[in-house]
């Protein structure tokens, strides 16, 4: 078995806890990534950043496919725009309250920004495991060790 869930459910398995109305038995098994990808050119830098660091992480855990690239992408460009709005309000001071044209308090808009993009992060992040409780949810696969007597007689054959 090649993916989180297929561990997981072995898991389960082994330790009792498995039900066969909660297990998946065409589970999509999409091929892993090699190679750590490379960003899409419309990232920003901050996006950028958070890519090269998720893709690394991910790929070290070897859960990540091609059919997460996009998820992934969007994951990445939502913590940029946050740390682009979270930046911008810093160099007009930190003011969570802005007076508009005509006099009136209003919410700094930057910070409506900020927020919205956390909130989109947060969701896809859940997806990934980049959360403390979401990695209690999903597995990674477990490396096969290689059986010396396995590996003496394959190459005898």
């Amino acid at each position: 078995m090649s993916n989180a869930t297929s561990n997981t459910n072995r898991y389960k398995g082994t330790s009792g806890t498995d039900r066969t109305d909660r297990i998946l038995p065409n589970e999509a098994k999409p091929e892993l990534l090699k190679t750590m990808p490379t960003p899409p050119e419309w990232l920003t830098d901050y996006a950028k950043d958070e890519w090269y660091t998720q893709t690394a992480e991910l790929e070290a855990l070897r859960i990540l496919s091609t059919m997460d690239l996009s998820m992934l992408a969007m994951y990445c460009q939502q913590v940029g725009i946050f740390r682009q709005a979270q930046e911008e309000m810093k160099r007009e001071g930190n003011e969570l309250v802005v007076t508009t044209p005509n006099g009136a308090l209003q919410p700094n808009p930057l910070l409506g920004i900020a927020n919205k993009a956390a909130d989109l992060a947060l969701k896809i992040a859940g997806q990934f495991g980049f959360t403390p409780s979401a990695r209690t949810r999903i597995g990674t696969p477990v490396k096969e060790e290689e059986d010396p007597l396995a590996e003496l007689l394959n190459r005898r054959s």
